[in-house]
Parts: structure tokens; sequence; C-alpha cells
């Protein structure tokens, strides 16, 4: 781990052939008893951690043995699931609680995805991608991007959903991230892939991103285009979630145009759809 754990953390990436799930909080328990794993309490609970010399000494210990794979393939798999909870399309994701736990945990997630681009590139494109509202939410577009594209670069072979889903959140990071050019060029190259696979939700999660491509480009007109069209796809896919997104980035718009009246409205309204649909990352 990087940045500490939580015990339910530990038990999932710690417990293998030879210690059961059951046993791994006692273990801690007594290696806090001897200074060498401390424990803080926190806002969102518990955590374990070492001092950095500590670690260093057990990284390398870890490295010498011969599961230490398993453990890092253990420990991509828990922040896999982890980040799943604010995957950017799922109807669940705007739950405050689950951002500020992927939050709490950014070490970890860069750790696994940082071993994932190394080690084991395809689950590279989730471990990136799946972050993309705690990603954007707190403006680290440069990680997104630097994380995308590197999986990008090394996934040959992978499916269109994982290539899809990488390329539209990477075009979105690449303008936030002062890369326009090559964020454009990866929309564009979503979007066949999407067409393809036909899903209606996902069509409108990748013109949605387009339009915030857009929204952050200051091409307002352009993006009103792009948010009509994920619109249609997401009442089409009877998706409350993307539709209240749509609503509020509606509302951005015409802030951009000048239009402060509009926007107040439609902000409103997008504000009451939010709430309806359980989005409250996009009230923040």
């Amino acid at each position: 781990f990087s940045g500490g754990a939580t015990a339910t953390a530990a038990r999932a990436v710690c417990a293998g052939d030879d210690i059961e799930p059951g046993e791994v909080e006692a273990a801690l328990g007594r290696l806090v008893d001897k200074s060498l794993v401390h424990l803080d309490r926190t806002p969102v609970g518990a955590r374990f951690g070492m001092l950095q010399t500590l670690a260093d000494y057990a990284a390398g210990k870890l490295a010498a043995r011969d599961d230490a794979a398993d453990v890092a393939h253990r420990h991509a798999a828990w922040v896999h699931e982890l980040t799943s909870t604010v995957a950017i399309t799922r109807p669940d994701s705007g739950d405050i609680a689950h951002v500020r736990r992927i939050q709490v945990e950014s070490a970890n997630v860069l750790q696994a995805v940082a071993w994932a681009l190394e080690n084991d590139p395809l689950p590279g494109l989730p471990l990136a991608g799946n972050p993309g509202r705690h990603w954007f939410t707190p403006m680290q577009a440069g990680l997104a991007w630097s994380g995308l594209t590197s999986a990008l670069d090394r996934a040959d072979g992978a499916p269109d959903e994982l290539v899809a889903r990488a390329r539209s959140l990477a075009g979105l990071a690449g303008v936030m991230a002062g890369h326009p050019g090559e964020g454009f060029a990866h929309a564009d190259a979503a979007l066949p892939l999407e067409e393809r696979i036909g899903d209606p939700q996902r069509l409108g999660w990748a013109h949605f991103l387009r339009a915030s491509q857009h929204v952050f480009s200051t091409e307002a007109q352009a993006a009103r285009a792009w948010l009509d069209t994920a619109g249609r796809y997401f009442a089409e896919a009877g998706d409350d979630h993307g539709r209240a997104a749509v609503a509020y980035q509606r509302g951005v718009v015409a802030g951009l145009l000048g239009d402060l009246d509009e926007a107040h409205r439609l902000l409103t309204e997008a504000a009451a759809s939010c709430r309806r649909a359980g989005n409250h990352m996009t009230l923040m």
C-alpha cells in the first residue's frame, strides 16, 4: 500500500495462501503493539500506516517473495473495485462519500495504475478510467491524462468497450490539462467505436464528454450541439443521471453565452434534476 490502508483493504490484499482474511487484523494489531505499524483515526475511518523507512524495507522483502506478483494483482483488483464506485457512467456515482474515499486512497490508486502499466497494461485502462469523477472533481486532470494515454499506448488488443471509454475520458482530460489537439483526437477516435458498440447510454456519455471538451475550451455553441445529441441518447436509455448532467451543462453553456437569466433558470432546474437522480457530485 501507498499512503496507508484501512483494515478492509488490508484483508482484501494481504490475505493469501498462508494468511486467512480473519487473521489480518490480528497481525496488524501485533505490529501496532510493536510500533512497526501505526493506527490513525481519520474523518473517513481508521487507517494503518508505516514510517517510510519501514515501508521501503518491507517493500524490498515483498519483492523478493515468490508471491509478490500475486499481491500486486490483489492490490490492483482492490483498487479497481474501489474506483468502480465512481465511474462516471454509474447511476450512483454521484455519492460524495464514494468520491471522498477515492480521494483518501489517491496514492494507492496511482500506485496500482503505475504497476498495471508496467506489468499488466490491459487492467490499466479501467484502473485509469474508473476514477474519472475523482480525477475531474479535484481537477487532477494531468494525472488522468498521463494515466489514460499511457494505458492506451500499451493496451494493444484491448476490447473496444475499454478503449472507447478511455479515449473519451482522455479527450476531456487532454483539454483540461492543456493538450487540446491530442484530446480532441482521442475523442474523435472514441466515437466510431461507440457507434459500433451501439449502446445509447454509452453514446450519451461519449457525446456529453465531447460537449464538456468544448465547454472547457469556451466553445459554447459547439458544446450545445453535442449536448443536444447526448440528451437524446440519455432519453433513449432512460438514464436520469445522464440527463441531470446534461441539464447542468446546458446552464453552464448559457452562462458562457452571456445569457445569465437563462443560465440561472437552467441551473436551478438542473439542481432539482440532480437531486432527484442522486447526482450530488454535479451539484458541487
